[in-house]
């Protein structure tokens, strides 16, 4: 294979990964924006993994900041991500 083949291939699947990242926050957060009843409390009292670590951001004062984070965050990240 030549260096321009293989440049091609690396940039193809580089552009690929690429897109499937996109799509996978894209998805993320189009089920956490446009879903009304999202709420980070409910999502993070149910981990399984550091759940004392993240018990802290569902208290009742914490939550509704957090919530507003991640919602605008991971539209962010999914309309940035290129």
């Amino acid at each position: 294979m030549s260096d321009t083949t293989t440049s091609t291939f690396d940039r193809s699947i580089t552009l690929y990964f690429r897109f499937a990242m996109a799509w996978t926050f894209l998805y993320a957060a189009s089920h956490q924006v446009f879903d009304p009843t999202f709420s980070v409390a409910g999502f993070l009292s149910h981990t399984k993994t550091f759940h004392d670590a993240f018990a802290v951001f569902t208290a009742p004062s914490v939550a509704p900041v957090m919530t507003f984070l991640v919602h605008h965050r991971q539209a962010a990240d999914a309309i940035l991500q290129h």
